[in-house]
């Protein structure tokens, strides 16, 4: 998968010096949609995807005719309108398999709030991810087996059983 990306995409993921987490969070997203070739043309994540008009495009590109875009406002007018098309953003995420969006609204992401807009982005990465090994003919447990075998391999007797085990909330796992 690294392969993918030159070296020039590859130094944009890493941490840069008094760079916060969240704004690095942030960068890998940008730099994941710049990916898909889309042209969003997104500087400010949160505040770009106020018109739910990135969430929607990304969503129609990794899972084509998911949206409907006869019910989109293509240049929403008033706050309603963006609301409108942010809460048909996650009722279309709802739908896409692999994706979780349990407690984030319309509203959420038409306020710009950072930790539900990047949640929504962090599943909508994953699930490209995914389905790139799935491709490839991968799976979760094939990802899993090799990680807790790298891991194994560093000296380390630690081992994951899910993407959402505890032990990688802290990071110590992939150190």
């Amino acid at each position: 998968l690294v392969d993918a990306f030159s070296e020039r995409q590859f130094g944009l993921l890493e941490l840069s010096e008094g760079e916060t987490d969240a704004a690095h969070e942030e960068r890998v997203f940008k730099t994941w949609a710049a990916s898909l070739g889309l042209d969003l043309q997104i500087t400010d994540l949160c505040e770009d995807c106020r018109s739910g008009l990135p969430l929607l495009r990304v969503m129609d590109h990794l899972q084509p005719g998911c949206v409907e875009w006869r019910r989109v406002n293509q240049v929403p007018k008033s706050v309603f309108e963006r609301v409108e098309n942010c809460n048909y953003a996650v009722e279309v995420a709802r739908k896409l398999k692999g994706i979780s969006v349990v407690g984030i609204g319309g509203t959420d992401i038409a306020n710009g709030s950072p930790k539900l807009t990047m949640g929504i982005w962090w599943q909508l990465m994953r699930k490209d991810f995914m389905d790139f090994l799935s491709s490839l003919d991968f799976e979760a447990a094939h990802v899993l087996t090799w990680a807790n075998a790298t891991v194994a391999a560093a000296g380390s007797t630690r081992k994951i059983s899910r993407f959402g085990d505890p032990l990688l909330q802290d990071g110590v796992y992939l150190l």
